[in-house]
């Protein structure tokens, strides 16, 4: 069964695939101020369900405290694309305000907020997005465990919540994810009696 890609999420890839060639350019040219990672992975629900999606972020810092980013996403039925600041009073702790364009007609806003905690050995990451489709959020809970390895958890709208564990290639920027999941209920929309599924993907940084 071929899947039917609309105009405005093949327009939205060709924005994803501009917007990583401009990250890499920018990176080679300033490779301390500018950072992110770009990502591939595959949501599978009930054994049936099948959700591909690729999705770029970019932040450049200002100075020790702001940065500039930008994030693009994109499935096989929708996609988002949205720049705004981000906001570190600490070392530790990373606050960020969003605003940009969804697939969605006719209302095509999207705006985000997110927080990040980040210490060497436990990072905790919420965000949170809200716009013509409805609201979205993902919340993650890591532990480092070792230099190449972390496990933690996993809680995102339309996917589920489970047990996430990340692994990366020493040496390199890559790093393969595991997520085995459960959905059910109207907060991670998912059906009335719960179906399980898991996510795969694969992420590079810069």
């Amino acid at each position: 069964m071929k899947t039917k890609i609309s105009k405005s999420t093949l327009a939205a890839i060709l924005i994803l695939a501009a917007l990583t060639l401009v990250a890499c350019t920018v990176n080679a040219q300033n490779t301390k101020a500018t950072s992110g990672f770009i990502e591939a992975y595959v949501l599978v629900l009930d054994g049936q369900n099948i959700v591909p999606t690729a999705d770029l972020y970019v932040n450049h810092r200002i100075n020790d405290s702001w940065a500039i980013t930008a994030f693009a996403l994109t499935t096989n039925t929708w996609a988002e694309l949205y720049a705004g600041f981000e906001y570190s009073p600490t070392s530790w702790l990373v606050l960020g305000l969003s605003g940009g364009i969804e697939t969605n007609y006719p209302e095509y806003w999207r705006t985000a907020a997110t927080i990040l905690i980040l210490t060497k050995k436990i990072n905790f990451t919420n965000f949170f997005e809200y716009g013509g489709s409805g609201y979205w959020f993902d919340i993650q809970l890591k532990y480092k465990a070792t230099s190449w390895f972390k496990i933690g958890l996993i809680a995102r709208r339309f996917h589920g919540a489970g047990i996430r564990a990340d692994f990366s290639i020493p040496k390199t920027p890559l790093c393969f994810w595991i997520a085995p999941v459960y959905n059910q209920g109207e907060i991670l929309a998912g059906p009335e009696k719960g179906v399980f599924g898991g996510i795969i993907g694969v992420s590079s940084n810069f």
